[in-house]
């Protein structure tokens, strides 16, 4: 039970950390994207 229960934490943790990963760097990349924009267009 305890086991299942550690293994479900773990996983749903590698989950959050890669879905927070994935949107880290995509906001990151839009960001960068936003500059250089901006840096082109002045």
């Amino acid at each position: 039970m305890i086991g299942e229960l550690l293994y479900f934490a773990h996983r749903h943790a590698r989950v959050l950390i890669v879905t927070a990963a994935i949107g880290f760097a995509f906001s990151l990349v839009s960001g960068g994207e936003a500059f250089a924009h901006h840096i082109h267009w002045r």
